[in-house]
Parts: C-alpha cells; structure tokens; sequence
C-alpha cells in the first residue's frame, strides 16, 4: 500500500495522502483508490481528521474491478466493492 496523491488542508495545515496504489501479489489484487472530492477533513476541534468517499478501480485474478470506499486517516478502512462497475455519479 504505498499513497501517491496528497491534499494539504488550507484551515488546519495537516497534510493527508489521499490517493493509494494496493498490490496483493498473492491474491492477484492490484487497484487504485482516489477520493471523490480532496477536501473531506473534519474539524470537530479539538478533534481534527480525514474522512472520505474513494474511487475504487483495478484488477483482481486479471478481471477488471471498480467500487467505492469509505476511509478515514485513523487507520481504518471499510470496502464496499460495487458490481456491476459504476462510477460515483450512479450511486
């Protein structure tokens, strides 16, 4: 999992990557996740974090895959694969 896309939030200054590129080798399992919009931050001060919706797409056994996700920057994700393939706007 290594992030390849970063959004610098212009209220706090906190600096989130937002955009991963996923391998599984041993599951054949490579996809990229960007979010919807940038700026999802929360700011609930004192406490500040980055909670989002993400493009899923990518490939798993060699078959096209794509879906949604939600993320947040605490470490946790939750996946929610969606198929047939839709983009966000059919949601």
């Amino acid at each position: 999992m290594t992030p390849d896309s970063f959004w610098k939030s212009p209220v706090t200054r906190a600096k989130y990557p937002i955009g991963w590129h996923i391998v599984v080798p041993r599951v054949q399992l490579e996809f990229r996740i960007e979010p919807v919009l940038a700026n999802q931050e929360l700011v609930f001060s004192p406490l500040i974090y980055w909670e989002g919706a993400f493009d899923l797409i990518g490939t798993g056994a060699g078959k096209p895959m794509r879906g949604c996700l939600l993320g947040m920057m605490s470490g946790i994700l939750w996946l929610c694969i969606t198929l047939p393939p839709m983009a966000h706007e059919d949601f």
